[in-house]
């Protein structure tokens, strides 16, 4: 399922780009050179020819950079494809962004020709507040560039979590064993009816859970999110030092 919810978003990207572009083409005032001011001395639409990448560099490099961008579009695909079960759902909606754009302004570097002959990508989201920015750019541009964004984000948190983890190597190792197990659904049933983890998680977990499909996406679990929560909870003091990490139904010491 969440295959499958990367992929509508990068096909919605690449409709809401190539839509954008079709109506700005279709407007006689806009493709004659004129203006139209949604924000008067800050944001217009302004139709403009790019024949290079995203908001008109590599002009002179046009065929390397389309190489290395297709590269990049289907090394991008087949990672969601292979990984999108354990793929972080933040860098997963990133990569598609990033996707979705890049095949947006592909497709028109090879199939938009101007009237010299030559492909080009459209753009008209004109943002001229400030006199270094020179750049006109489309929605698959801005669809590149929030992916980015959401990359960035995800390596900062990603460091943080580390640190957090740095600090209790206890809780971090139990986790990160825990995050090998990939059985069946009753395994993952298991690691929430351990201490403490029914009584944070709304609604909690019955043992009739493990019968019903729709329970977890295809055996599934946020094992991020459930590290977060044994870790806000230590830190807190909701979690005494000596706690284990066991199963809250068994009368063994043993972890489990």
């Amino acid at each position: 399922m969440t295959l499958v919810l990367y992929f509508v978003l990068i096909a919605f990207v690449v409709f809401a780009d190539l839509f954008t572009k079709y109506l700005v083409k279709g407007s006689e005032l806009l493709m004659s050179g004129g203006e139209i001011d949604l924000i008067p001395g800050v944001f217009r639409f302004r139709y403009v020819e790019n024949p290079g990448a995203a908001m008109g560099s590599f002009t002179e490099n046009r065929w390397v950079f389309m190489v290395f961008s297709t590269v990049a579009i289907v090394a991008i695909a087949l990672f969601l494809i292979l990984k999108h079960k354990s793929v972080n759902k933040l860098l997963g909606v990133a990569l598609s962004l990033v996707t979705g754009g890049g095949i947006g302004n592909m497709y028109e570097r090879l199939f938009n020709q101007n009237a010299h002959g030559q492909y080009v990508v459209t753009d008209f989201f004109d943002f001229y507040l400030f006199d270094f920015w020179k750049w006109v750019f489309n929605v698959a541009d801005m669809a590149v560039c929030v992916g980015a964004g959401l990359m960035f984000l995800y390596i900062v948190l990603d460091v943080i979590a580390d640190i957090r983890a740095a600090k209790h190597p206890e809780r971090h190792d139990e986790l990160v064993a825990l995050d090998m197990l990939d059985e069946s659904t009753d395994d993952i049933l298991e690691l929430y009816q351990l201490d403490g983890v029914s009584d944070v998680l709304p609604g909690g977990v019955t043992d009739g859970d493990a019968d019903d499909d729709s329970f977890l996406d295809e055996d599934e679990v946020d094992l991020d999110a459930l590290e977060e929560i044994f870790i806000e909870e230590y830190e807190d003091g909701d979690l005494s030092d000596e706690e284990d990490f066991t199963d809250g139904d068994s009368d063994e010491e043993e972890p489990v």
